[in-house]
């Protein structure tokens, strides 16, 4: 049959009192009292380790307390609130927290301590001093008559071996209480959480944890092939070579010139505008400028020149406009051939295009290397995101034209979505976070494993869609200074059972210690020859 009972928690209780106080009482129902004054059972973790122990001894657990704070543990972790008590109950709480005047230890009167000698009591420590005293002078006196030269002491040596003894207890010391140190490196307890989870990646987007939606940017990489081609036609042509030139105005009028116009290279040669030109005011500071489109004025490769300088012939009976109006050219002219020349034919075109055609795979890789470089571990799978983009191949002439040789070119494009990975990780640590029930907790380590996949890519719009789980490793915070101060000056054995406290290997996985030098049994005394490592890897025992 089940027995109800009421325990009283006194102020000073921990877990090892409460843990004998419930023993006898297994199988049945108990209603804990907590004072207002005792603050270990405050502490979250300290109160969850009673509501293990009476699972443990399979106790029907109830609580009761004025405490406020008691009264939200207990509703945090379902346990009953007993509000039942009888009035002589609500006073035996109150008996059982402590007078301030029964904690506070009594002034101890000073002990007096007599010397007898002989039975008779001796005089007072001053008298007794004087006595002393006057009795040393006078024998050091008689012996200061009796000092000769042969009895005096060797000085030197007097201060050697003080110096020796003084660094010998130095020494001592030193190995004594400074030598010795421990190594401890302490495994907390951990555990894996598993995630699997849609988030949407957005370029110049905010961080948006309860949507799952992070900002991204775009990478992209570009490169171009170019190559050069010989022509292979020859045919017998008499063309003429084009160009472009600039044609500069420094008169303050402006003026209109009509189709096949002259311009007239310092050589000689001849080249005409193909269309009206009218060219705006000017000044020498500022002159008016105009392209124009010319063809040389007879046939042949001599037209073919580099830039050059051109006035214009038909202003030389007006001196004045003849020095403010003349033409440059900026770039070769070409086109101008007579007798047999080499010609590009469709087929170097088409010869060329397949080959150049060979060269966008392997510049594919390349780009994707240099995209994948800049992604994250543990976000690999992005790479099958990776867009390219082929232009059309670029000739430099078509065919047909006079030409020895010809180029040909075409870019390569590759662009990548690359979500804010930082912003990725706060959405993982903030859904685990919400799977805990403790809260004193922190992420120990990256995540052990991540896959994912993307599910949608628009590289226009700068929006992904990916999925993304794995595994994240979670532990206990411990307090190593905490620690530190808890196992100073403790023997192998002390430090055994503290380690093996149920409230500890809640916390604790495993512990490894090494003593300095190695005849050290016993932890240091002083915090600062205490070395404490720890570690939320896996433990590995020495075998």
């Amino acid at each position: 049959m089940i027995k109800t009972y009421t325990l009283y928690i006194d102020p000073q209780d921990d877990f090892e009192i409460v843990k004998e106080k419930l023993a006898p009482y297994k199988g049945n129902k108990v209603t804990l009292v907590f004072p207002e004054e005792n603050k270990y059972f405050k502490d979250e973790k300290n109160f969850l380790l009673i509501l293990k122990l009476s699972k443990k001894f399979q106790i029907e657990l109830s609580v009761f307390s004025t405490d406020i704070i008691y009264q939200n543990l207990a509703a945090k972790f379902g346990i009953e609130l007993d509000d039942t008590l009888f009035e002589e109950d609500r006073a035996q709480v109150q008996k059982t927290r402590p007078v301030v005047g029964d904690i506070i230890s009594s002034t101890r009167p000073e002990k007096k301590v007599v010397i007898l000698r002989d039975g008779i009591l001796s005089p007072t420590p001053e008298k007794e001093k004087k006595e002393i005293g006057a009795q040393k002078s006078q024998k050091e006196a008689e012996i200061s008559t009796h000092e000769t030269p042969s009895t005096k002491r060797n000085w030197g040596d007097i201060i050697f071996f003080i110096c020796f003894g003084l660094l010998l207890i130095f020494g001592i010391l030193y190995v004594i209480f400074w030598l010795p140190r421990v190594q401890i490196k302490v495994y907390p307890q951990v555990e894996e959480v598993n995630f699997d989870l849609a988030i949407t990646a957005k370029k110049d987007g905010v961080l948006n944890i309860e949507e799952r939606v992070v900002g991204a940017k775009i990478l992209e990489e570009e490169k171009q092939i170019q190559k050069e081609y010989s022509s292979t036609g020859e045919e017998y042509r008499e063309t003429k070579a084009k160009g472009t030139i600039t044609l500069f105005n420094e008169d303050s009028a402006s003026h209109q010139f009509v189709p096949n116009t002259r311009f007239q290279t310092q050589d000689g040669k001849i080249f005409r505008a193909q269309n009206w030109i009218n060219i705006p005011a000017g000044s020498p500071s500022k002159p008016a400028t105009v392209l124009v489109e010319v063809v040389a004025d007879q046939s042949g490769e001599e037209y073919n020149i580099d830039p050059t300088t051109f006035t214009l012939p038909g202003l030389q009976s007006y001196p004045t406009l003849f020095k403010k109006i003349y033409a440059k050219s900026e770039k070769p002219f070409d086109g101008g051939a007579k007798g047999n020349v080499k010609v590009i034919t469709q087929d170097d075109i088409s010869h060329a295009n397949e080959d150049i055609q060979k060269e966008i795979e392997s510049l594919k890789k390349e780009l994707e290397d240099s995209i994948v470089k800049q992604i994250p571990d543990n976000f690999e799978f992005l790479k099958e995101a990776i867009v390219f983009n082929v232009g059309d191949v670029q000739f430099s002439q078509p065919a047909g034209s006079i030409a020895p040789s010809f180029k040909a070119n075409i870019s390569v494009k590759a662009s990548l979505i690359l979500p804010n990975t930082k912003e990725v990780t706060k959405i993982i640590s903030d859904f685990i976070s919400a799977q805990l029930i403790l809260k004193d907790v922190k992420e120990v380590a990256s995540s052990l494993e991540i896959k994912g996949n993307v599910l949608e890519n628009n590289i226009k719009e700068g929006v992904m869609l990916f999925q993304i789980e794995g595994k994240e490793k979670v532990g206990l915070i411990f307090d190593k200074e905490k620690f530190i101060n808890d196992i100073k000056g403790m023997t192998q054995d002390e430090f055994n059972e503290y380690i093996n406290l149920e409230e500890n290997q809640i916390l604790i996985k495993a512990v490894s210690i090494n003593y300095f030098p190695f005849w050290q049994n016993s932890i240091p005394k002083f915090p600062q020859r205490i070395f404490v490592d720890v570690s939320y890897e896996d433990f590995q025992p020495n075998k």
